[in-house]
C-alpha cells in the first residue's frame, strides 16, 4: 500500500514538473498582495499600473492594483490594463469560462469596463460592459467568455480560446476597440478564473454580473 501510495506521488509530481511555468488554470488568481503580476499599460504609458497596500476589498492591509489615466489624447489617456503571461494559454482545455474581478471606480467618472481576449486568429470583446458609477466602491464583477459574451461565431469563438495570446481589461462605452479617452481611477483585485456559475447558466449567456460587496472600509 505505502509503495503504491509513494508511486502515485511521485507520478504527480513528474506530471507537475511536466507543466509550462506559467500553465493557464482554472481557479488562478491574482491578488497583487506583494507584485504587479505581469500587468502593464504599455511601455509607452506614463501611467504603469501600481500597488497599493492598503483599502482593497478586504479592508485594511489588503492590497491592490491601481489603474489611473489622464483623459488626453496619447499614452495614458485611455484606462487599460493588460496580461500576456499567466492570463495567456488555452481557455479551453483549462475549463475557463468566465473571469472575475474585484473592481472600484475611485474618480469623478463613470466607468464602463470590458475584457478583451486576444489571439494569433483574432479577438473577442464584451458585448456588455461592467457599468460602475463614480465612487463606486469596490464591486464584484463576473465577465462570461462564452461566444455571445465575446461576440463570436461558435467557429471563431473556439478558435480565441484555444490560445489566447493577451488579456485586457479596459473602459469603452460601446464595444469597440481600443475605448475612449477618460480621466479614471479604478482599483482591481482577485483576477480569477472560474468556471460558469449555475446560477448565470440559467439566464443570458451575455451577461456581466454585479454583486457589491459590504466589506470593512478603510
Amino acid at each position: 500500500m505505502i509503495t503504491a501510495y509513494r508511486s502515485l506521488l511521485v507520478a504527480l509530481l513528474l506530471v507537475t514538473l511536466a507543466l509550462p511555468a506559467q500553465a493557464l488554470t482554472l481557479g488562478q488568481t491574482d491578488t497583487f498582495d506583494t507584485a504587479i503580476a505581469g500587468w502593464q499599460a504599455g511601455p509607452a504609458s506614463p501611467l504603469a499600473p501600481a500597488i497599493q497596500q492598503d483599502g482593497g476589498p478586504d479592508g485594511v492591509g489588503d492590497a491592490f492594483m491601481l489603474l489611473q489615466s489622464f483623459g488626453t489624447a496619447g499614452a495614458g489617456g485611455r484606462l487599460v490594463v493588460f496580461n500576456t503571461d499567466q492570463w495567456a494559454g488555452d481557455y479551453r482545455s483549462a475549463g475557463i469560462t468566465g473571469i472575475t474581478l474585484d473592481l472600484g471606480n475611485f474618480g469623478n467618472t463613470d466607468l464602463a469596463l470590458r475584457l478583451r481576449l486576444s489571439s494569433p486568429g483574432g479577438s473577442g470583446l464584451s458585448t456588455l460592459a461592467a457599468n460602475l458609477p463614480a465612487n463606486s466602491g469596490w464591486t464584484q464583477v463576473y465577465f462570461s467568455l462564452s461566444a455571445a459574451a465575446l461576440g463570436l461565431s461558435a467557429s471563431d469563438h473556439g478558435s480565441v480560446l484555444a490560445d489566447v495570446q493577451e488579456l485586457r481589461l479596459f473602459h469603452a462605452t460601446t464595444a469597440a476597440f481600443p475605448g475612449e479617452f477618460i480621466t479614471a481611477t479604478l482599483g482591481v483585485d482577485n483576477i480569477a478564473a472560474v468556471p460558469l456559475p449555475p446560477a448565470v447558466a440559467l439566464m443570458s449567456v451575455g451577461l456581466v454580473a454585479l454583486a457589491t460587496r459590504r466589506r470593512k472600509r478603510v
